[in-house]
């Protein structure tokens, strides 16, 4: 089974989120054994972005605060999607808040963003796509 590292890798819908991770210098922590949970934002998140804003933040003067933002989508533990509950808070490794979010349509929600796709699983943990950053970095 693959790591995270390596599910980020071979997702075309991560490319960006990979970029993210190997600029930020956080390969070996998503190569790790473990029990995480990445709500990774796709193609769609970062494209809201727009691409100067994205080179800017990918560069190495940023790394510090890319890895902030990163670690802002991390959270410790295996959670499937099914394992999520209405209103539940979760921590990020960074000490920051999640709130779950569930429509009557059963549509997650991770602090408004909606998850795109479920359950990518790796021998680390899982990966959820989420359509939109949970912190948009001032640039």
């Amino acid at each position: 089974m693959t790591n995270i590292l390596e599910f980020l890798t071979a997702d075309k819908n991560m490319s960006t989120m990979l970029r993210a991770v190997r600029s930020a210098g956080m390969d070996t922590d998503f190569e790790k054994e473990g029990a995480f949970t990445l709500f990774a934002p796709g193609e769609l998140a970062f494209n809201k972005l727009g691409n100067k804003a994205i080179a800017e933040l990918l560069r190495p003067e940023n790394t510090f605060k890319l890895a902030g933002i990163i670690k802002d989508h991390l959270v410790l533990g295996k959670k499937r999607i099914s394992d999520l509950r209405d209103g539940q808070i979760l921590k990020t490794v960074s000490g920051k808040e999640l709130k779950v979010t569930i429509n009557q349509f059963g549509r997650v929600m991770i602090n408004g963003a909606t998850v795109q796709s479920r359950d990518g699983t790796a021998s680390n943990g899982f990966v959820h796509s989420i359509e939109m950053l949970l912190q948009v970095p001032a640039l």
